[in-house]
């Protein structure tokens, strides 16, 4: 009997220390901490873009030497049997400053439409042209019909009477962020030549004032 009692005191004792079911040691031992995961990597931070300097974008004459910058001129065309001679105006000005496109608009004092043209690298890219020789391109406008046959227009032929203002505007929307926003504007005095059945660029008098 006693022996008996030792026994399960030993038992006892053994199950408060290492345990007496014959269960594996590890099953009792707490969890192994789970492994972290490394935290994701940042994306690298942009560096903004600097920011564009004001460019100066300003009206040019473009006229070729011994050719006004500026004038009226006829042309004909046959419409309908009849014998249609119009008035054009034209302008050697281009905007210089910038490769950017950029509006430019013109218009002869006296007349309600405004002419509008774009520039591209300080080429013509979309407007009407005249060219004197091959030397330069004149922005060109149609001021209206000066005859038809003998029948003269006297609304036109009032811009033959004497001196015009035409008045250029480059960047004519303010598309184009500018250093000086105050010179953007050509004004030219234009002097036709007077009682001619035919007029030529070249025969006017064009001065920039």
């Amino acid at each position: 009997m006693r022996g008996r009692v030792a026994v399960t005191f030993i038992c006892v004792l053994t199950m408060l220390t290492a345990g007496c079911t014959g269960r594996d040691k590890s099953a009792a031992s707490p969890p192994s901490p789970a492994p972290s995961s490394a935290p994701a990597s940042s994306a690298p931070a942009t560096t903004p873009a600097p920011a564009r300097t004001p460019e100066d974008v300003v009206p040019a004459l473009v006229n070729p030497a011994g050719s006004p910058p500026c004038g009226l001129f006829t042309y004909v065309r046959e419409q309908s049997y009849q014998k249609v001679t119009y008035l054009g105006l034209a302008v050697a000005v281009a905007p210089r400053g910038t490769f950017e496109e950029v509006r430019v608009a013109y218009q002869i004092e006296g007349e309600t439409t405004r002419h509008s043209a774009t520039f591209k690298n300080a080429l013509l890219n979309h407007g009407e042209s005249a060219s004197v020789g091959t030397a330069a391109t004149y922005l060109r406008a149609d001021v209206g019909i000066l005859r038809i046959d003998t029948i003269l227009y006297d609304k036109v032929a009032a811009f033959l009477a004497g001196p015009r203002t035409i008045t250029v505007t480059v960047d004519s929307q303010s598309d184009i962020r500018e250093s000086n926003e105050n010179n953007n504007v050509m004004r030219l005095r234009v002097t036709p030549p007077r009682n001619k059945p035919t007029i030529d660029i070249a025969d006017n008098r064009c001065t920039v004032l």
